[in-house]
């Protein structure tokens, strides 16, 4: 037997006792009264006992469907919470990546060393050296800076072969020189490019879906509150004793109700009994004004929670 059972199951005790003093106050469902009096033959004895079980089921039912709901966000919560730790190991891993791309390219890093070198030696300082490497390789984890940079660093490099090139086998093989060497750094280059932008986008779909299911989880609970306050809004007006104008509280019932005269009359002599159920507390104040203006005197009428 699962735990919703079990959990369903135990409150059999409270919901027996519940139905039963929905029918002592008159606070019952007029729906569910007439369905147990159908299954009953009309007879009223029997309705009773009828009521009550179709009630307790009712109950067990909506006990059912609220732990369920309140299974269902906890278990949403949990993907939800296993989510983002994922992809907070994600992005730790995607940072790792950038570099350990950058550093796994040997052309880039030969590029970097002759730049940084070539520079070190212009200002003669072991700083300038360092700093040109660091500020490339970082340059080569941020986008659209990496695209310029991979550019400039592939041109330039082309353009010395071209010159070198010239120098060795004249202009033709400067220009295949220069072209070759342009080529290699570029693809080299842009290999750490498009790594790094493949780890950025394995996270980006993870946050993606992240936030959908953010979305979902939202949506459950807005639902399940919406649910909630929509059956503590709702009530039921229950006359519960219809005075001495009988007459009078008949044609009261009928005008509010648009029952017929026979239902009216079994409304009336059958009180406590609910004669509108699902109205706002307003509607039902005003229907206890209807009464008071059409001179129901003694009529007591109360205004009580509608049963689901």
């Amino acid at each position: 037997m699962s735990d919703i059972s079990v959990i369903r199951d135990n409150q059999d005790e409270h919901f027996y006792s519940l139905a039963v003093e929905e029918l002592k106050n008159g606070n019952f469902s007029q729906a569910l009264w007439d369905k147990a009096l159908a299954k009953s033959n009309f007879d009223e004895a029997q309705a009773k006992g009828k009521y009550v079980e179709l009630r307790v089921e009712q109950l067990k039912d909506e006990i059912l469907e609220d732990v369920e709901n309140e299974i269902q966000m906890e278990e949403m919560q949990g993907r939800l919470n296993d989510h983002e730790n994922g992809i907070e190991e994600l992005v730790k891993l995607k940072n790792q990546s950038l570099f350990a791309n950058v550093f796994s390219n040997p052309i880039f890093i030969i590029e970097v060393l002759i730049v940084a070198a070539l520079i070190g030696v212009n200002y003669e300082s072991w700083w300038y050296f360092v700093g040109v490497i660091f500020a490339l390789v970082i340059i080569m984890t941020i986008p659209i800076l990496n695209h310029l940079v991979s550019v400039g660093l592939a041109g330039v490099f082309g353009m010395t072969a071209y010159h070198y090139g010239t120098e060795w086998w004249g202009e033709t093989g400067g220009y295949w020189f220069g072209g070759i060497v342009f080529l290699a750094m570029i693809g080299a280059n842009f290999e750490i490019i498009t790594k790094n932008k493949e780890a950025g986008d394995v996270v980006h779909s993870h946050k993606d879906a992240l936030n959908e299911m953010r979305m979902e989880l939202k949506q459950v609970k807005a639902e399940n509150t919406s649910s909630e306050n929509a059956s503590v809004s709702s009530v039921s007006l229950v006359l519960v004793d219809p005075g001495k104008h009988i007459i009078r509280a008949i044609k009261c019932v009928r005008e509010l109700t648009g029952c017929g005269l026979r239902t009216g009359k079994d409304l009336v002599e059958n009180a406590p009994s609910i004669i509108l159920e699902n109205i706002t507390e307003d509607e039902a104040v005003k229907a206890i004004a209807l009464f008071e203006n059409d001179g129901v005197k003694g009529a007591n009428l109360e205004i009580k929670p509608t049963v689901r």
